[in-house]
């Protein structure tokens, strides 16, 4: 089940599957045999968990870093980064850790990088805790927003909620970003 795409700079579509936990890479014309990573575990508790995300640094012809938004149990999801070397990923390194999840739905999932060189992921307020979308200290129903340039993420010194990610609050469910 292919939930997101991300194209490299040199023309590489990088294919996030949901359930499996592959990231397969399509390159010259072919779905490569190898998949470019497995990321792994990918919890599937429920048709909104699992991969859900996918994104390509801006700085990738330099890093080779790509990053995955993905659910790892019924309670916890992670940013994590890959290193490309060749056509496939390695040394995952969590970024983001202990995003919530109730493990049922609106789990959120989208990541991308703004014009600002952020990294931006949405979570979803889980269904069953829509009231935390309004609640500041609660990341349920935020879009979050991160500086990459260290392991594990950090908070930008810009943002809006003193020394926390959100960016924006108040979200039902931010799938795509």
């Amino acid at each position: 089940r292919p939930v997101a795409l991300a194209f490299t700079p040199d023309g590489r579509l990088l294919i996030a599957e949901q359930y499996s936990g592959l990231i397969r890479m399509y390159k010259n014309g072919a779905l490569l045999a190898t998949p470019y990573a497995t990321v792994s575990p990918v919890y599937t508790g429920n048709n909104e968990s699992g991969l859900l995300g996918l994104c390509v640094d801006p700085n990738f012809a330099s890093n080779g870093y790509i990053y995955v938004f993905v659910t790892r149990s019924n309670t916890v999801q992670q940013i994590v980064r890959y290193t490309t070397t060749g056509d496939t990923g390695g040394s995952p390194t969590v970024m983001v850790d202990n995003i919530p999840t109730n493990g049922i739905n609106h789990n959120g999932g989208g990541i991308g990088f703004g014009p600002d060189g952020y990294l931006y992921a949405v979570v979803g307020e889980n269904g069953s805790s829509a009231a935390d979308a309004q609640v500041a200290a609660s990341w349920r129903g935020k879009v979050l927003r991160f500086v990459t340039a260290t392991a594990p993420a950090a908070v930008p010194l810009s943002s809006p909620t003193a020394g926390g990610p959100v960016f924006s609050m108040g979200h039902r469910h931010p799938f795509p970003l």
